[in-house]
């Protein structure tokens, strides 16, 4: 994420919201999948 939004300038908060959302919403299911496989190995 840091290198797709690093590349734009946000005006205001909610414009920074609004990139990140969308930049969810582009992600397949994997990448939320191993975001929570590495929460449960956490604790």
């Amino acid at each position: 994420m840091k290198t797709k939004l690093a590349t734009q300038r946000f005006e205001s908060d909610a414009e920074l919201r609004a990139g990140v959302n969308e930049w969810l919403k582009h992600q397949a299911a994997e990448f939320y999948r191993d975001g929570i496989d590495k929460l449960v190995q956490r604790y």
